[in-house]
């Protein structure tokens, strides 16, 4: 009798010493478990999608995730306790028995509770911190995005012809890449790089002045995130697309820019070195060497008014004419996915019908089958755009007769074609296209090594422009 009250009181006395253990192992499991979350320096979130080499912002992603892994870890620790203490049950007594038993079910529901009443507080708190950034963050992404799509602003590049969204930006400081750099975990109008250069993250902070390079082939970028406007020259060989080209870069700077009052810059001063010693070369009178496959860069030019939402960066294209020769070529050009105008230069010496009418029978050129080079065009633009048999290409399209001053003939280009009878030419492209018009000029000619200027190319560029962008109507 005597043994079993004794026994009682030892096991009672044991479960008032397990249950106080047990609330204190509770309260603290919560703290042991924020311990073991936090000696991770970024977030899993952060690593898998940007792994960016800069230093995270832990109130953006990393926070939540220790919330979670504290929870498991807390409900771990008092996995763990619970475990040791049945190791305890091979003492034998009723103390030992009845304050073990105690323990763990203080534990388990006391524990169990704790942990959820400690998440709670634990997410009000980092929720609370966390929401002036969260706010401040989609502010700022908003106004970016808004920014980007108003300004219709994008990258592409002049060596491999890729478009994206913004380059892959290198930090001034140590060279480190970074391939989205823009508003997130790293920073919202600003990052540091992991060498502790401060870098811009928008448009707005001047992300633009840091050097680029192009996410697809790496080579180096200065689109200083301009509004791209891509515009390919088409024609046949010897058609004069070349010498179009000068003459519209020569109009674009010295006439267009100054009768809208737009200011005009270069990519780099290499750059504006090479187009201004082609416009010289023209000016005397040296004609322009034939262009090869091989040239595959464009002539930029960036167009900046206070009138435009952004900075316009003019990209045309001076394509060989061997490049349509075959229709499975013209569908290698990969500009024709994003172009916004069209240019299609028509030499009329080379048209058969429209003999009669050249001034000089020694400018003759062997004839060529128009309406083929202008069918397999329209074809490949449609495969390379998708768009159905039934449907316009909506691309604006200035159909130019070129060397127009060696054709005796005073009328509109238009009525040049329905004179020679090619009505099939304006055909094709009525059908085909949304948008068209037929200009005639005289680009850069060359008789006797003289240049003998332009005719009717400032218009011609002036309305290709103004319907590829409409800020610039």
């Amino acid at each position: 009798m005597i043994a079993s009250v004794s026994a009682l009181f030892e096991g009672i006395l044991g479960a008032v010493i397990g249950i106080s253990e047990g609330f204190l192992k509770s309260f603290t499991g919560y703290f042991k478990g924020l311990s073991y979350s936090l000696h991770k320096g970024y977030s899993l979130k952060s690593k898998r999608e940007f792994c960016e080499p800069a230093k995270e912002n832990y109130f953006f992603y990393k926070q939540y995730e220790d919330l979670n892994n504290t929870y498991k870890s807390a409900c771990s620790v008092n996995t763990g306790n619970i475990l040791v203490l049945r190791q305890k049950l091979k003492e034998k007594g009723a103390f030992t028995y009845g304050r073990v038993k105690a323990e763990q079910a203080t534990i388990h529901i006391v524990g169990n509770l704790m942990n959820i009443f400690c998440y709670f507080i634990h997410f009000l708190i980092v929720t609370f911190i966390s929401i002036p950034g969260y706010i401040f963050y989609f502010g700022i992404a908003a106004i970016e995005n808004l920014k980007l799509i108003r300004g219709k602003i994008t990258g592409i590049c002049y060596h491999c012809h890729a478009k994206f969204d913004i380059p892959y930006y290198i930090c001034p400081e140590c060279g480190s890449l970074h391939r989205q750099l823009k508003p997130g975990p790293y920073g919202i109008m600003r990052r540091v790089c992991k060498c502790g250069k401060v870098i811009p993250t928008t448009n707005l902070t001047g992300r633009y002045s840091l050097k680029s390079i192009c996410p697809v082939c790496s080579r180096g970028l200065e689109v200083r995130e301009a509004s791209p406007i891509c515009i390919p020259i088409i024609g046949g060989v010897s058609s004069g697309k070349t010498s179009f080209v000068y003459s519209a870069l020569d109009c674009l700077i010295n006439d267009v820019s100054k009768k809208n009052n737009w200011n005009i810059s270069f990519l780099n001063g290499e750059d504006e070195e090479r187009i201004r010693e082609l416009l010289e070369l023209a000016s005397k009178g040296i004609p322009p060497r034939k262009t090869i496959k091989a040239d595959t860069v464009p002539y930029n030019i960036f167009i900046k008014s206070g009138k435009f939402r952004s900075d316009k960066l003019l990209y045309i294209y001076d394509i060989a004419g061997e490049y349509f020769d075959i229709r499975a070529e013209v569908r290698r050009q990969s500009y024709y996915k994003y172009t916004n105008g069209l240019i299609f230069i028509i030499d009329p010496l080379c048209i058969k019908s429209s003999v009669k009418y050249i001034t000089d029978k020694n400018e003759i050129t062997q004839t060529v089958a128009i309406e083929d080079l202008v069918d397999r065009f329209i074809l490949a633009l449609r495969e390379i755009k998708e768009v159905e048999p039934n449907e316009f290409i909506d691309i604006p399209i200035a159909i130019v007769l070129n060397k127009i001053d060696l054709i005796n003939y005073k009328g509109a280009a238009l009525d040049f074609l329905k004179e020679i009878e090619e009505e099939k030419i304006i055909r094709k492209f009525q059908y085909n296209f949304s948008k068209y018009k037929f200009f005639s000029c005289s680009s850069l000619q060359f008789n006797n090594r003289k240049f003998r200027g332009d005719q009717g190319v400032a218009e011609i560029i002036s309305w290709v422009l103004a319907q590829a962008n409409n800020e610039i109507k």
